[in-house]
């Protein structure tokens, strides 16, 4: 686990040099590709945006649709498997990072059209833009607010065995997801964005023993800073 903690610390830091006024410090510099790698790894590759939408559940939706444009409602819809996600990375100089995740939601529920009821699957692209800043620095840590997030929906195919569908439905279910999906989805992406920052902040403070030698105690000194290129840290 130490070890584990030190190459965290290197790898997130990437370029290492010493502080001008504090000997005992360091100065990091992120490239926006590490801090992408290091983002991708905690909220994709272990599972943490999908361990927090499995089973979200959505409103009802209720139109007029279907063969004969008999009345249509979709009950029971809910969030099944989040398939291919992607993340990216942009730095926002002096604000923060602008973190987008762009995957495909595979949603299920009920759907009942005229007397018929049956099974129906939604696949959704999403693709949400969220502002990250970087704020109440205090002993070494920071709290991270999301002060926009914006979920865009794009294309979506609804399968249904009895293929009763007709267009005028895709567009209900389209409207109604495009009104209801930000509102669930963002909240979702502030709670793991703030679990990633304790994990962060977790392998940036910590004390290492070295040996007989004693051990190593390092921090964040301040807040993180951006700039085009690189996201700041200075550790103490």
């Amino acid at each position: 686990i130490t070890m584990l903690k030190l190459f965290g610390m290197f790898f997130f830091c990437g370029l290492l040099s010493p502080s001008q006024e504090v000997l005992s410090g360091l100065s990091c510099a992120v490239s926006p590709g590490a801090m992408q790698n290091v983002l991708s790894d905690a909220i994709l590759q272990n599972g943490l945006l999908q361990q927090h939408l499995q089973g979200l559940v959505l409103p009802n939706i209720m139109g007029e649709g279907g063969l004969l444009n008999a009345p249509t409602s979709i009950t029971g819809l809910h969030l099944v498997k989040v398939r291919l996600p992607r993340l990216s990375v942009v730095l926002l100089p002096g604000i923060g990072v602008q973190l987008t995740i762009a995957a495909k939601l595979e949603l299920s529920g009920n759907c009942l059209v005229g007397l018929l009821s049956e099974l129906i699957d939604i696949l959704v692209d999403v693709n949400i833009t969220a502002n990250i800043k970087c704020t109440n620095f205090e002993s070494g840590t920071v709290q991270v607010v999301i002060e926009d997030c914006l979920c865009i929906l794009g294309a979506i195919k609804i399968k249904l065995l009895s293929g009763l569908l007709s267009l005028s439905v895709n567009e209900i279910v389209l409207n109604q997801l495009t009104a209801t999906l930000p509102g669930l989805l963002c909240p979702v992406v502030d709670i793991v964005v703030n679990l990633v920052n304790i994990q962060l902040l977790g392998t940036l403070n910590a004390v290492i023993p070295v040996g007989t030698a004693g051990t190593i105690h390092y921090q964040l000194a301040s807040l993180p800073f951006t700039s085009g290129l690189f996201l700041g840290l200075d550790l103490d």
